[in-house]
């Protein structure tokens, strides 16, 4: 039971955190340019959205990591790449980087996870009493298969903005949403959080 209430306890901070970490952050999206604007083709959204979510989601992924206290060496892994991936989709969305530095920075976070932990899908289960196991075809295969979450998680961004959204709050290996009314700086009554940087870090965990 004590491990089931550390792991609480760290879900805990984690969402504590990151909804103060977003609180924070709001009302200086503007002054670091995070902030997304509306055009009349893929971001239809009716008011300018901020985009510090992944931000604040790292942050508290990070104060759950550290209360856990013992990570595994593949969790370290995944942690230090998901804050990769933040950067990165920082970056993105600042600059709007091209696909193939997406991609690259990607498949670089992935292969660190698999060369440090060892951790790869080694079988695909067992199909009419036989195994179907990948051999070294399963480091590939799992490349693929988190490239294309990765992706997936960040292909609903066309929606920023849209006042149905919630925001999500990470609480260190699932996700909770909350909806949080604007602040004066954004014109609605409620403002949601998208941005790469989230999606990418979201992406990260709940693959791996």
């Amino acid at each position: 039971m004590t491990f089931e209430l550390r792991i609480l306890d760290a879900c805990a901070l984690a969402t504590s955190v990151s909804a103060v970490s977003l609180l924070l952050l709001l009302p200086l999206s503007r002054r670091l340019g995070l902030v997304d604007h509306p055009d009349p083709f893929r971001k239809r959204h009716a008011f300018d959205t901020p985009l510090v979510g992944g931000l604040a989601i790292a942050v508290g992924m990070l104060a759950g990591w550290w209360c856990l206290g013992t990570p595994s060496k593949f969790e370290d892994a995944v942690v230090c790449t998901a804050l990769m991936l933040v950067v990165v989709g920082v970056a993105d969305d600042l600059f709007n980087l091209r696909v193939s530095v997406r991609v690259i920075a990607q498949l670089s976070a992935i292969a660190i996870v698999v060369i440090s932990s060892g951790v790869y899908i080694h079988s695909l289960g067992i199909l009419h009493g036989h195994e179907l196991t990948l051999g070294w075809l399963g480091i590939p295969f799992t490349v693929i298969a988190v490239i294309g979450l990765l992706n997936a998680f960040n292909h609903p961004q066309f929606v920023t903005g849209s006042p149905n959204q919630a925001l999500s709050v990470s609480i260190t290996g699932s996700e909770r949403n909350y909806l949080i009314p604007s602040s004066p700086n954004f014109q609605n009554a409620r403002v949601s959080f998208a941005s790469n940087a989230r999606q990418m870090v979201i992406g990260a965990k709940l693959t791996f």
